[in-house]
């Protein structure tokens, strides 16, 4: 029981970081548009 629980827990937490992972990578891809974008002016 408590072995499944701790599995449970590990995948979660991949989880959360796969998230945060795609999160930085969209934000810096979005500041790095607005910067070309910025520059171009």
């Amino acid at each position: 029981m408590s072995r499944s629980r701790e599995m449970d827990k590990i995948q979660e937490s991949s989880y959360l970081k796969l998230n945060e992972i795609s999160w930085n990578l969209m934000l810096s891809y979005i500041y790095m548009f607005h910067i070309k974008k910025f520059r171009a002016r």
